[in-house]
């Protein structure tokens, strides 16, 4: 399973270049990639998405939220940050293994 980031599938959806749009790419074909409510929520947030757009969205798998997932987010968010990597919500939603207590893949 593979949790698409939010900014990484709108390089996706805009036909961009880069490791990890190939990653969301093979993920599709392969039928194992899902967005979370979260990223839904912010690429739905844009008022001039098209009525196409919206519908391919609404399309991808989501992932459901289990119980404790948010405090499996803010623990993993605390242990990453000591680490230097950007951590704000707005680009990075959801962390692996926050969704599912069983999800081991990286989410992009």
């Amino acid at each position: 399973m593979l949790c698409f980031d939010t900014s990484s599938l709108i390089a996706y959806l805009q036909g961009d270049t880069g490791k990890d749009v190939d990653l969301i790419d093979q993920a599709l074909k392969d039928e194992v990639g899902a967005v979370s409510p979260v990223t839904v929520t912010e690429l739905l947030s844009d008022h001039k998405i098209s009525t196409a757009l919206k519908a391919t969205i609404l399309q991808l798998p989501v992932l459901h939220l289990t119980e404790g997932f948010w405090e499996r987010a803010g623990t993993l968010r605390a242990d990453v940050g000591p680490s230097g990597l950007p951590m704000t919500t707005s680009t990075h939603p959801v962390l692996p293994g926050a969704v599912r207590e069983d999800l081991r893949d990286l989410a992009i």
